[in-house]
């Protein structure tokens, strides 16, 4: 990344690269993608609360209304009978949609000459070669296409770019 020079050509699909980029069809991949990655908070149950299970007074004796521990729900901070589950806001899009949002977005970057192929990273250099290539293309923010195999899984390159953005 040190030299501005290119290294190589490269053939690029004019059905990835060459298409009508439909506004309605980037809109519909991106807002499929954030959806996701969502996720909501957890509101936990009784039981998963933390706490002791001790009764708080005797059951029979004292005139007053029977109760069991703190973590009931009718007490402040106490859990939910039938607490939130973390929940998936991933939905199915359909594969026409998303192969046009996704050359659409191909061949916007392509046209802004934005666009840079990347055959691999190594693991071990990743943080330093992103924060490289990030100083090198002089942008704010950078779109990334990977495969689930290999060392640019989408995984380690989330945890890379998270790295490089505290940098």
């Amino acid at each position: 990344f040190k030299d501005k020079s290119k290294r190589g050509l490269l053939e690029l699909h004019p059905v990835l690269f060459a298409a009508n980029p439909r506004i309605d069809l980037i809109y519909e991949t991106i807002k499929w993608q954030d959806e996701c990655v969502r996720e909501d908070k957890i509101e936990y149950m009784r039981s998963e609360l933390p706490g002791s299970g001790k009764k708080l007074r005797p059951q029979k004796g004292t005139g007053r209304a029977r109760m069991k521990d703190k973590r009931a729900p009718q007490f402040v901070y106490g859990g939910v009978p039938l607490g939130k589950r973390p929940r998936d806001h991933g939905y199915d899009l359909d594969l026409d949609i998303l192969i046009g949002g996704f050359s659409g977005i191909c061949t916007a970057k392509h046209a802004q000459g934005d666009l840079y192929i990347v055959d691999s990273i190594e693991s071990d250099t990743m943080i330093p070669s992103l924060v490289q290539f990030r100083k090198h293309i002089n942008a704010e923010s950078v779109l990334f296409v990977t495969g689930h195999k290999g060392s640019l899984s989408p995984k380690t390159l989330r945890y890379a770019s998270n790295q490089v953005s505290t940098c």
